[in-house]
């Protein structure tokens, strides 16, 4: 008779990293050169711990927490979109000739002061009014802040604008779009907007489809529910979270919870590697200062576990190493020389920073302050 076997217990980032060495064994190479984003920093993080002997170039780009616990990638996902938000009001205020806004931190307060009253709806298919929530509002921001060009931070606050302005129609406009693009699912090149059909916003991420936006988180919460340690009762959960809203505000809590809800009782015993980190690989930590999706603390925090590793950072926004301009060359001359072996010759120190020289668009038409929706 066959053992009792669950897959969900052997899904977690340990076991990936011993496949991966499997593979190194297969393909005959003494080292390997690793770069890893995001959740991938994970990946290089614990294999560099595991088999530091056998890493050669690592280089690891909008790091995620080196600590194996719930708690604290949660924690981390919603500082990270809160200074993204505090950086987008702030350019706002830098460039008021150009920005929908004239006083962006107010503005934005009342915006999410009228979401939690449920005043932004779209009509659906069956005559009800469908409410943008504070959670789909943030997922929603969230996105058009990821991308490392900036290209989504001007059509953010054109539409805090259009939110805030006095024409009904153009609100709900700007609603569907909003809650087509979260509760929306997406077959064969079709979408079916949800929320418009059966009043329920059901999106490609809940039922772990491959749509517009990427696979659904559904496959790496089995990843983590094993990887991170931490079990806590809805009351527990609840509590986490209130905390965290006291401190952060709604709109950083929806992705504290957006983490946190899917994690805090994962129907599987964790089985979390040790703590990140080794004394002995040098590695190429970079991260984004206004990065949404990974606190800039993370990667400072990955540095200190990998001691002799180098940190540079980007002034620039979104997640991962996208910088555009002058400032990414410099990045990614940074990036080829570590490869090479030649930081040496461009004097590299730890610390250096690719400095921003151009601002961030904060209007998506660049046209006079009368032609658009300017408050």
């Amino acid at each position: 008779m066959w053992p009792k076997y669950n897959f969900l217990d052997f899904a977690g980032t340990q076991m990936l990293a011993h496949d991966i060495d499997v593979l190194r064994t297969a393909i005959g190479e003494p080292l390997l050169n690793m770069s890893g984003v995001s959740y991938g920093t994970y990946v290089c993080g614990i294999y560099a711990s595991t088999y530091p002997g056998r890493v050669g170039k690592l280089i690891m780009d909008g790091n995620v927490v080196p600590i194996p616990e719930k708690n604290a990638l949660a924690s981390g996902c919603g500082i990270g979109i809160q200074q993204s938000i505090n950086n987008l009001l702030y350019n706002c205020k830098e460039q008021v000739d150009k920005c929908a806004l004239k006083d962006p931190d107010k503005q934005f307060n009342k915006l999410i002061h009228r979401l939690h009253k449920g005043e932004f709806t779209a009509p659906t298919t069956t005559g009800h009014e469908f409410v943008l929530t504070v959670g789909l509002f943030g997922g929603w921001l969230q996105e058009q802040l990821v991308n490392p060009s900036g290209a989504g931070w001007g059509p953010a606050l054109t539409t805090f604008a259009i939110l805030l302005s006095d024409d009904c129609a153009a609100r709900k406009v700007q609603v569907a779009k909003i809650l087509d693009a979260k509760c929306s699912l997406h077959f064969n090149g079709t979408k079916l907007a949800t929320w418009s059909k059966y009043n329920k916003c059901i999106g490609d991420a809940h039922l772990g489809i491959a749509g517009q936006h990427g696979t659904g988180f559904i496959h790496q919460l089995a990843v983590l529910g094993v990887d991170l340690a931490g079990r806590y009762t809805v009351s527990d959960a609840m509590r986490l979270w209130s905390d965290f809203k006291d401190h952060y505000g709604s709109h950083s809590a929806g992705a504290y919870i957006g983490i946190l809800a899917g994690l805090f009782q994962w129907p599987v015993v964790p089985s979390p590697p040790a703590p990140l980190g080794n004394p002995s690989v040098q590695a190429l930590i970079v991260e984004n200062l206004y990065d949404p999706s990974t606190s800039y603390q993370w990667s400072q925090k990955m540095h200190k576990v990998f001691l002799n590793s180098t940190m540079i950072t980007w002034q620039g926004v979104g997640h991962g190493w996208g910088a555009s301009g002058k400032s990414r060359g410099e990045c990614q001359t940074v990036k080829e020389s570590y490869l090479n072996g030649e930081l040496e010759q461009i004097h590299l120190h730890n610390g250096d920073t690719c400095r921003l020289e151009q601002d961030l668009p904060v209007s998506f038409v660049q046209s006079p302050r009368g032609q658009l929706p300017y408050l």
